[in-house]
């Protein structure tokens, strides 16, 4: 995804076209291409999130950083003496779209979720799992690029799903 020219993703000839020029350009190997999944990055762009992403003002992508925050902001559990350390979050944004509403932040999953017995239970799994996560890189953008993100989630390829982990956000 990081490599993808967002505007020749409009069929799956596309995007293996793509996957072929990044092996000889030796950006990826063979055996990155092969187990790429075109059909499901094709289905990610035919998304409302993929849309958004295609059409954005500006998309950054794979964006590292580093954060230090108070050991009780990341781990709230952790006994009060530990609450006075500082830990260092460090990351990499997947995708950050900013479009005509503001800023996104967009993180993709791979995760396998067949083993949920719906996509709704899928989602509930992926929520507790990811949005610590995403509320670090939230934090992350708007203190160190001091921009407001006005969306966050994920994306899971094996659901085709955006899970929106926004205050108050709902999953499509």
């Amino acid at each position: 995804m990081q490599h993808l020219d967002l505007k020749k993703s409009d069929t799956f000839e596309q995007l293996k076209e793509q996957g072929t020029a990044l092996v000889a350009k030796e950006i990826i190997t063979e055996a990155q291409e092969q187990s790429f999944d075109y059909q499901a990055v094709r289905a990610f762009f035919d998304t409302a999130i993929g849309k958004k992403m295609r059409e954005a003002t500006k998309v950054i992508r794979e964006s590292p950083f580093s954060l230090a925050l108070p050991t009780d902001e990341v781990y709230p559990a952790w006994n009060k003496e530990a609450a006075q350390e500082t830990v260092l979050v460090q990351g990499v944004i997947d995708v950050m779209i900013e479009d005509e509403d503001g800023l996104i932040l967009l993180d993709y999953k791979t995760d396998h979720l067949g083993r949920f017995p719906t996509p709704e239970a899928a989602v509930a799994e992926l929520k507790q799992r990811y949005t610590v996560q995403i509320r670090l890189y939230q934090r992350a953008i708007e203190q160190i690029w001091k921009r407001k993100v006005m969306r966050a989630g994920l994306y899971a390829f094996d659901i085709g799903c955006f899970v929106d982990l926004t205050k108050g956000g709902t999953s499509r």
